[in-house]
């Protein structure tokens, strides 16, 4: 009986810290909706945020988002490219930037020591984006190597291809992210 009972607590125990693990939401009163998922045992953590904008209805649409989305991390209104660079950087350098038909989605790999520099990254890039020429021109040049990148890999290539009329994203040519200025991107 007692071993039983020792097995019992055990699994409570067992039990007690998964629910912990759950999904916790809390939505906050400008409507930003966040989950949170604790991994107790991690070093790590990982931050996602998805910013939900209306679907392109063209191909110009979708260069301004694509751009868009990309230049938010190349300065803002209080900072420089370099102190955001120095801030991914202090963050944990593992910054990626999705850019799908109904969201722009910003993932980032930290440390906990790092979460307030995290949470500061991602609300200067999302309140404070400043859309310089200088900053379209360095997303406009990240995105055509990555294109030329993924020509290069067949399988890349077919992968994006698949995904993309998986997903319904318009496709931009290089000339449509020329015309993306910085008034357009505002």
């Amino acid at each position: 009986m007692r071993r039983f009972t020792v097995l019992l607590s055990l699994l409570l125990l067992i039990l007690t810290c998964v629910s912990h693990a759950e999904t916790q939401r809390k939505t906050l009163t400008n409507g930003v909706r966040i989950l949170l998922t604790p991994v107790p045992s991690s070093e790590f953590l990982a931050v996602a945020v998805y910013v939900k904008w209306a679907e392109p209805t063209d191909i110009r649409e979708a260069a301004i988002q694509e751009l868009a989305g990309r230049a938010m991390f190349f300065g803002s209104l209080n900072r420089s490219f370099e102190s955001v660079g120095a801030s991914v950087r202090q963050a944990g350098g593992s910054l990626d930037v999705q850019v799908t038909p109904q969201f722009l989605v910003i993932t980032c790999l930290t440390v906990p020591s790092q979460v307030s520099e995290t949470a500061y990254l991602l609300g200067e890039a999302l309140k404070n984006a400043d859309f310089s020429e200088d900053a379209l021109r360095r997303a406009r040049l990240q995105v055509l190597r990555e294109a030329k990148q993924r020509l290069a890999n067949p399988y890349e290539n077919l992968r994006y291809e698949l995904l993309r009329k998986a997903k319904g994203t318009l496709t931009w040519t290089p000339e449509e992210l020329t015309h993306v200025t910085q008034k357009v991107a505002y």
